[in-house]
């Protein structure tokens, strides 16, 4: 009986490779992201951008959202809401997936 580490199909899947054939991961399409306007959001809204995903931009500050809507590549839906509202916060996810 063969066995294999539990972590070793990962590793090939990040490198590219599983069992010497190649690894296709298509780019993420739609992406909602809260907390998008500083910090850890907006790196991840730039690392998703970059990667030709639609965003959907969620947190407070709206003018921070719009600065950084505008500063990236695609399309982007901003949404200037509060997470702890989560009947806006559901209504921001309901219109992020009509689009």
């Amino acid at each position: 009986m063969r066995r294999y580490r539990a972590d070793a199909g990962v590793a090939a899947a990040q490198a590219g490779t599983l069992i010497g054939r190649s690894v296709s991961v298509p780019p993420p399409q739609r992406v909602f992201l809260t907390g998008a306007s500083s910090g850890l959001g907006a790196a991840l809204a730039r690392h998703y951008a970059a990667q030709g995903a639609t965003l959907g931009l969620v947190a407070r500050r709206g003018e921070a959202l719009a600065a950084l809507a505008a500063s990236l590549p695609v399309r982007c839906y901003t949404y200037p809401v509060d997470v702890t509202d989560a009947v806006a916060l559901a209504a921001a996810g309901a219109d992020f997936m009509a689009h």
